[in-house]
C-alpha cells in the first residue's frame, strides 16, 4: 500500500458524514468493512472516531485491518463507495486547533520579521476552533473585514492519544497521523493595536484532506 488515510464522505441521506478508510486511492465505507468482518470497533459514527484515531497509532491493526479490506475488495465482497473522492470532506473537527506562527525563517522574511535564536525565544502559538475546519473542494468564506486574505500549505500533526506534559522523546508515541491542510490568514488582522491578535480564526478558513498514516 501507497497511501492509507482516514477518510469521511458525503452519504446520501445521511446527516453526518460516514467514515471511511482511503486505500491507495479508493474510498472504502468503514461500516460496510465492519459487517463484512474487518475488525475495526465501533467506528460507524462520530462517537467512534477518537478510538479510531487511537487504534491509527497501532501499526500492526492498522495493516491488518488495510490487508483484510484489500482481499476482500479483490474477491467482490466489499466495493469501493462508487464516486467517494468525489464526496470527500473533512473527516476530522478537532475542538481545538494548536498552530505555530512564524516557525521557519523563509515565512518570517516574508513578513518583515525577525526571529531571534530558538535559545532566545518560545514558539508564539495560537488556537483555531472545529468552526474553521471545512473538507476539500469546499468554498473558503471571505470575512468582509479583510482584503489581504492569505494561504498557506501546513503540515499537521493529528493527535491519535491524549496526554499531558509529555516529555519530547515520547511526543512520537501520541501522533496517530498526519495531514495536509490549506492554512487561511487575514493579513491585515493580524496586529490590533500593539497586541498581537489570530487572523486564523473566522469560520471556514482551514481546509484539510484526510489523515495520512503515521506509519
Amino acid at each position: 500500500m501507497s497511501h492509507v488515510a482516514i477518510a469521511a464522505y458525503k452519504k446520501p441521506a445521511q446527516a453526518p458524514p460516514a467514515l471511511a478508510l482511503s486505500i491507495d486511492g479508493e474510498i472504502y465505507d468503514l461500516e460496510a468493512a465492519r459487517k463484512a468482518g474487518v475488525k475495526l470497533g465501533e467506528v460507524s459514527s462520530d462517537d467512534g472516531l477518537p478510538a479510531l484515531l487511537a487504534q491509527w497509532c497501532d501499526n500492526a491493526t492498522l495493516t491488518r485491518a488495510c490487508e483484510e479490506i484489500t482481499q476482500l475488495a479483490r474477491t467482490g465482497k466489499l466495493q469501493a463507495v462508487p464516486g467517494g473522492a468525489g464526496a470527500l470532506t473533512a473527516p476530522f473537527r478537532p475542538d481545538r486547533i494548536f498552530c505555530a506562527a512564524a516557525n521557519y525563517i523563509e515565512h518570517a522574511n516574508e513578513m518583515g520579521s525577525v526571529l531571534a535564536g530558538k535559545s532566545e525565544s518560545k514558539p508564539y502559538m495560537f488556537i483555531k476552533l472545529r468552526n474553521t475546519v471545512i473538507g476539500p473542494g469546499e468554498a473558503i468564506r471571505m470575512p468582509p473585514e479583510t482584503s489581504q486574505l492569505d494561504w498557506e500549505i501546513e503540515l499537521a500533526a493529528v493527535i491519535g492519544r491524549g496526554g499531558r506534559r509529555i516529555p519530547v522523546t515520547q511526543a512520537l508515541e501520541h501522533v496517530g497521523g498526519y495531514a495536509i491542510v490549506n492554512d487561511i490568514s487575514a493579513r491585515d488582522s493580524t496586529y490590533a493595536g500593539t497586541t498581537r491578535s489570530s487572523s486564523t480564526g473566522f469560520r471556514a478558513n482551514a481546509t484539510t484532506p484526510s489523515p495520512r498514516s503515521g506509519h
